[in-house]
Formats: structure tokens, C-alpha cells, sequence
């Protein structure tokens, strides 16, 4: 609205793209920022989320091109280096992805949401774990709620070669806060804890390992848990009461409760299972990501549930931020004449994905209850003019559990 009143506002544009980008509307985002340029060619801001757009979409060649572009305009601004450090890495040009990374770390303090990216790279891509800890603590300080930046750190310092480096982590951050350098050695410790010699100092990738391995009863007690998945949040709730034999993994689960709650599993998810997070890691063809802790594939659900007393969480997309909550119900006895998994009971309608997470649904069923809303159009568009947020369909959710049903690995 405001653009149409005023087609020169460049405010507007600018808000409009993020939003846009924020909702993974890249191609409409990139428009935005587009006419932006038109508006203001030297706006290198405005190439930036342009090249973090084209980013997201896979398309290297394109990002890096508008990246430099940003750059020619302001070649100190980090979030410019660390777009060209990102897509030169991806595109294999790996010293020039370097001498950008290390333009981005003279200046990351200025831009400390950048800072993390920078660290990912630095540790996960060019293998340099010291540049990796400076980006991470300036990251982790911005945020110091961001449990993943704190993995992170913690795995840059165990892979230095520099003497203490640990503890001068944990003496920097006890300085700045004295909770955090708590959580920062906590969190150390459980790392080094799988392998008391850290075999992985020098490497780039830890071995694949299941921290909660044995710790659940017998598998041919064939343990049935009865869960209860409610979504965080919502008011009137949202839940879902699912049977799911112990043997099942939490990739397994994964899949479960995106059939439960009718979502395509386009984005990302992981679960915090007594504060360590389980989730997909990829087969890089010579080890395996550290993106986190422990591969969803090894965990049980038998092994999560005796990790976290009954009680654990599951997030889904990182923009949106669905958290689940799951707690066991009852715990049952296997039943042959039962097909698991399957559904027994829920409340309302699950929200469509990419409506915004709860508080963005929410202002979409407003709108889509109000037509003289000027969201009403927007509103029936995702999420459908028949939509009733009230309805539990269970013979839905029951066929689409037909598809994850299988029988124990022997």
C-alpha cells in the first residue's frame, strides 16, 4: 500500500523484499530489491539481499556476480565478503574464497549476524577453526540464547591447534558473561566426552556417533509409546496422540509428525533430546557433517525417550519456528493386530507451512474470518477458502501414516 501511494519509497521496497525473503518468496523478494536499485543504484544493501536470495536458491554463479557488485559499492561491508567468501566455496574456488572470508573477519564486528555464517565456513568449509572461534564468540555474544552457535564454538575450539585454547575461550566468555562460559565448557565437555582422546582435533568432520546407545530396555520387550505431539503455543491447543513402536528412529518420527500435522518437510528440523540436538546429517562421501550432534538415523525412539524421561522437543523450519513438544503419554505392549504408527486423537486443524509460524497463522485466520481485511485475499490463498481451523480429520492423518509404516530391523 504504501508503494502504490508512492512509487519512489524506497523504505517500502526495502521492507517488502525482507518480508518476502522471510517467507522464501525469493523470486518476488528479488523484484523488490530490484526496484530498489532502480530507485537508488547505489544502494549495494539492497545487491546483498539480492545475492543472499539468489543464495537460497541454489543459483552460485548469479549470487556471486550481485555479491561483487555490493562489493565494487562498499568492499568493507561484511555481509558483502561473506556472500562472496559463501558462494566462491560452493563454486570450489577455494583460495579466493579464502582471501574473502578474511576480508569479512576485519570488519565481521560490525555485523554480528553475519558473524556466525563467517564461522560455519571457517570451520565446516576452509577448515581454519582459530578464525572460526573469533566470528563464533562475536556471534554467540550477540546472541548468547543461540544454543547452535554454542556447538559450534565449541567444536572450533577442540579442532585448534592452539594451546588452551579452550580455556581462553572459556575465560573470554566467563569475562563477558559468566553463564555462558558455564554453558560454553557444559558443552565441551559433552563433545569430548565420546572420544576421551578428541580424535577429531585435526579433522574436519567427527565421527558419526549415538551418545544414547544402550541406555534403553530390550528391544524385544517391543515397547509401544503413546505420544502426545502438541504444538508450542497454541491457543485453543493443537496436539496430536500418535502409537509408535520403540524401534522406530527419530527420523522415523520426523517423517511421523509431518504426516500428522499434513506438512511436506521442505525445511529444516531437529530435536533436543535432554539439550542435544539430533538431527539429518549428510553423507559427504568421506565422513559425516557435525551440523549436529548425533545422526537422527541412530537414535531410537526407545533411546530418546529413556534419554529425556519421556519428554523431548521437535523443531521444524528455522524462519517460522515451529517447536513441538512430545511427552509419552502410557507406554504399551506391542499389539500384531495393530498397524503402527497410527493416530488415535487430536485437536484442530495444524496451520498450512510458511504461514508464518503461530503468531503469523494466527493473523491469518484473522484476516481470513475478516473480508474486508486488506490480508483477507493473501489469507485464503495459503490457506485455502474451505479451511476450517477447528476440523481433525484422523482418517487423513491415518493414510498418510500408511506410507512410514515398516517392520524392525532384525
Amino acid at each position: 500500500m504504501a508503494i502504490k501511494v508512492d512509487p519512489t519509497n524506497k523504505i517500502a521496497y526495502r521492507i517488502l523484499g525482507a518480508a518476502l525473503a522471510g517467507m522464501q518468496d525469493y523470486p518476488a523478494a528479488i523484484a523488490s530489491f530490484k526496484k530498489l536499485i532502480d530507485l537508488d543504484p547505489q544502494d549495494y544493501t539492497a545487491y546483498i539481499f539480492i545475492g543472499k536470495s539468489l543464495a537460497s536458491m541454489g543459483e552460485w554463479e548469479k549470487s556471486l556476480t550481485v555479491f561483487q557488485q555490493a562489493w565494487f559499492l562498499n568492499k568493507d561491508h561484511p555481509a558483502a565478503n561473506v556472500g562472496r567468501a559463501v558462494a566462491l566455496f560452493e563454486l570450489n574456488r577455494i583460495d579466493e574464497a579464502s582471501k574473502a572470508a578474511n576480508l569479512a573477519l576485519e570488519n565481521i564486528s560490525e555485523s554480528p549476524e553475519d558473524a556466525y555464517n563467517l564461522g560455519m565456513l571457517y570451520l565446516e568449509g576452509l577448515n581454519d577453526p582459530d578464525s572460526a572461534i573469533t566470528a563464533l564468540i562475536i556471534a554467540l555474544l550477540d546472541d548468547p540464547g543461540n544454543r547452535e552457535c554454542l556447538i559450534t564454538l565449541a567444536k572450533a575450539a577442540i579442532r585448534s591447534d592452539a594451546p588452551n585454547a579452550i580455556q581462553q575461550v572459556t575465560d573470554f566468555l566467563d569475562a563477558a558473561d559468566p553463564n555462558l562460559g558455564i554453558e560454553f565448557a557444559w558443552t565441551v565437555h559433552r563433545l569430548g566426552s565420546w572420544d576421551a582422546h578428541i580424535s577429531a582435533h585435526k579433522a574436519d568432520f567427527l565421527p558419526r556417533v549415538n551418545t544414547f546407545k544402550g541406555i534403553a530396555r530390550s528391544f524385544s520387550d517391543n515397547p509401544v509409546y503413546q505420544l502426545r505431539i502438541d504444538l508450542e503455543d497454541a491457543r485453543p491447543p493443537i496436539w496430536r496422540r500418535v502409537l509408535v513402536p520403540g524401534y522406530y528412529t527419530l527420523a522415523d518420527l520426523h517423517h511421523i509428525i509431518q504426516a500428522v500435522m499434513g506438512w511436506k518437510g521442505y525445511h529444516r528440523h531437529e530435536f533436543d533430546v535432554n539439550h542435544v540436538s539430533v538431527g539429518p546429517i549428510m553423507d559427504s562421501g568421506r565422513a559425516w557433517s557435525t551440523r549436529y550432534l548425533v545422526d537422527e538415523r541412530d537414535v531410537t525412539l526407545a533411546e530418546a525417550v529413556t534419554a529425556s524421561s519421556g519428554k523431548f522437543r521437535y523443531l521444524y523450519d528455522s524462519v517460522d519456528y515451529w517447536i513441538h513438544k512430545i511427552a509419552v503419554e502410557k507406554t504399551l505392549t506391542y499389539d500384531e493386530n495393530i498397524r503402527y504408527p497410527v493416530c488415535t486423537g487430536g485437536r484442530r486443524a495444524a496451520p498450512p507451512e510458511n504461514s508464518g509460524g503461530i503468531r503469523g497463522y494466527y493473523a491469518l485466520l484473522e484476516a481470513f474470518k475478516d473480508p474486508v481485511s486488506e490480508m483477507h485475499e493473501e489469507s485464503v490463498r495459503l490457506l485455502g477458502k474451505d479451511f476450517r481451523p477447528d476440523v481433525f480429520d484422523i482418517d487423513a492423518i491415518n493414510r498418510r501414516l500408511e506410507t512410514i509404516r515398516r517392520q524392525p530391523v532384525e
